[in-house]
């Protein structure tokens, strides 16, 4: 349902380059390790700003078909980051049921949690859904899953 390589921008200075891929076969997770070289190293207590945009066009129906429920997000950071924001966009016409925001998960392999009061999202009129966290650990999983 998913190609097999994402579109990557980066925004802000440097450059942006996948370093490796992997994909867990028995929940066809796909991790692209993706790797951000600034024009100057980044010293202890600064702190740079940059966004980084990617885009993978899914065969919606695939992947309802194939699972049912899924999840996007950032899979052990490498780095400490100050706020993390992840938005995704559905077509008007295939919305999930029920969308919840994870976060602090140990692994990013494990189905991350169940949708409850505290954590539901909710999708607005264009499709789209977002939420941020503040003072991100690295070594931590954080992002959107979805029931279809």
């Amino acid at each position: 349902g998913i190609s097999a390589m994402p579109q990557l921008s980066l925004l802000g200075p440097g450059t942006l380059r996948v370093t490796d891929t992997h994909v867990v076969p028995s929940t066809d997770l796909r991790i692209y390790v993706t790797e951000i070289t600034f024009p100057k190293p980044v010293r202890y207590g600064e702190s740079i700003e940059f966004t980084l945009i990617k885009r993978v066009e899914a065969k919606v129906d695939r992947v309802i078909q194939d699972k049912g429920w899924d999840w996007y997000g950032l899979v052990a950071l490498a780095s400490p980051a100050e706020s993390v924001r992840i938005g995704l966009r559905f077509p008007p016409h295939k919305q999930p049921r029920e969308v919840w925001r994870y976060q602090d998960i140990i692994s990013g392999l494990i189905r991350p949690g169940s949708p409850t009061n505290k954590n539901r999202l909710t999708i607005d009129s264009s499709g789209f859904t977002s939420c941020s966290w503040e003072d991100v650990s690295a070594g931590y999983s954080y992002g959107i899953a979805l029931n279809w």
